[in-house]
């Protein structure tokens, strides 16, 4: 059940991106979550993160293959993208991957507000920080790859308090 939720909320997120797209609106929004808008860059950021988590976990799942069943990936047609992986194609694990990710943000999210709960001035501005070292870093011209993506700095920065909140090993403080 979880499964065919998790398809179909990719399916419905994919859809409003492609007829919002098509109609010439505004696709700031890519859905709405619990009466919450779901901003595009979010989805577009975590749609980006589940590619990379896939090609990641393919490459681990053929390097634990014998080297008699691996799939050359050194080969000019080899297209991650065409590759199944645990009986599930590029699209779907993905789409998948990224609803789940950002529905955990979202309600990460709201219980932050419902709790009215706050990073540490001190967390606040490492975040910021880490964030605007990570966007004008010009070795990887990662502020142009993300925004040419529809992935705006403040879309990056909310998923990264969100990253930041996942990986503390302490409470946030109520406000």
């Amino acid at each position: 059940m979880k499964k065919i939720l998790r398809a179909a909320i990719s399916a419905v997120i994919v859809i409003q991106l492609v007829l919002a797209a098509a109609c010439g609106e505004d696709t700031i929004y890519a859905a709405t979550y619990k009466g919450t808008q779901v901003k595009a860059g979010r989805y577009l950021l975590a749609l980006i993160t589940a590619e990379g988590d896939f090609g990641e976990a393919f490459n681990a799942a053929n390097d634990a293959k014998p080297d008699e069943e691996q799939v050359d990936t050194s080969a000019d047609d080899f297209d991650v993208k065409k590759q199944p992986l645990d009986g599930k194609t590029f699209t779907e694990r993905t789409e998948a991957e990224a609803a789940t990710s950002l529905i955990a943000q979202y309600a990460i999210d709201e219980l932050f507000a419902e709790n009215k709960l706050a990073f540490t001035d001190e967390e606040a501005a490492k975040i910021k920080a880490s964030v605007d070292n990570f966007w004008t870093d010009d070795t990887f011209n990662i502020a142009a790859f993300y925004t040419n993506a529809g992935v705006s700095k403040e879309s990056y920065e909310a998923s990264s308090r969100i990253g930041r909140f996942k990986s503390s090993d302490k409470p946030a403080e109520t406000v």
